[in-house]
């Protein structure tokens, strides 16, 4: 009887194996992640132009770009 409820657990579990291990070949990209998209750089000079052409006193450059103030 023991012998009968261990060869069940062993065919569930090399059933899930094979199962997840197959679903993982299938889709690999699951754990790529995205690359970070380079930003051009910022121009002092055109930065705070064109926040002045906006209505605003001028402009900074950021990391994430251009800041209008």
């Amino acid at each position: 009887m023991k012998a009968c409820v261990f060869l069940a657990l062993f065919l569930v579990l090399a059933l899930a194996t094979v199962a997840h291990c197959s679903e993982t070949h299938e889709n690999p990209s699951v754990h790529n992640l995205m690359k970070r998209q380079i930003r051009s750089g910022c121009a002092l000079w055109e930065c705070s132009s064109n926040c002045r052409r906006r209505g605003y006193s001028g402009g900074y450059c950021a990391f994430t770009g251009c800041r209008c103030y």
